[in-house]
């Protein structure tokens, strides 16, 4: 496999690590909002009555795109009632039809359970934001500086090798 060299500016790169650190910085305040908004929430162990998939389509550009999203029919029972809540998932094969799990419920009103979707999906690309993230600071080392800065490190190496002909001449 052939490594691919791309040459850019440390300015450039900083820009581009701070672009990354508000990202995260954001996906981080959504997770701990998530996690407050709920946290009063209780638990209760539901069975998986039904799981489906739909499929949307939409038309791009003069393309098809076909996209599927991924449910779960849960039934729980909070102080002898029974109750079902929808969940949405992130892939097909995720849970099956009998299966158990915890979820958890708002108290105040047993209907209502916490929305888990979006808080694995900002988990996901929080941790992918933290890879780039590293993978950017770790490459500041082998940046280039701006153009700037190489005009006057090449100003600088050209009065030295004119000095050093001179003291050679000498």
């Amino acid at each position: 496999m052939a490594r691919v060299y791309v040459h850019v500016s440390k300015k450039t790169l900083k820009i581009v690590i701070a672009i990354c650190a508000v990202f995260l910085a954001a996906l981080l305040a959504g997770i701990i909002v998530h996690i407050v908004n709920y946290s009063s929430y209780e638990t209760v162990d539901a069975k998986v009555i039904n799981v489906y998939s739909e499929t949307h389509t939409r038309h791009s550009g003069g393309k098809t795109v076909r996209s599927s999203s991924h449910y779960a029919v849960l039934g729980y029972t909070v102080d002898g009632k029974d109750y079902t809540a929808e969940m949405q998932l992130l892939f097909s094969g995720q849970l099956s039809e009998g299966s158990t799990m915890t979820v958890r419920y708002d108290p105040a009103n047993p209907n209502e359970t916490e929305d888990t979707f979006f808080l694995y999906v900002m988990m996901i690309f929080s941790v992918l934001f933290i890879i780039v993230e590293i993978m950017l600071i770790n490459s500041l080392k082998y940046a280039e500086d701006s153009s700037k800065d190489q005009f006057e490190k090449y100003k600088k190496k050209k009065i030295m090798d004119r000095e050093k002909l001179k003291q050679l001449s000498e």
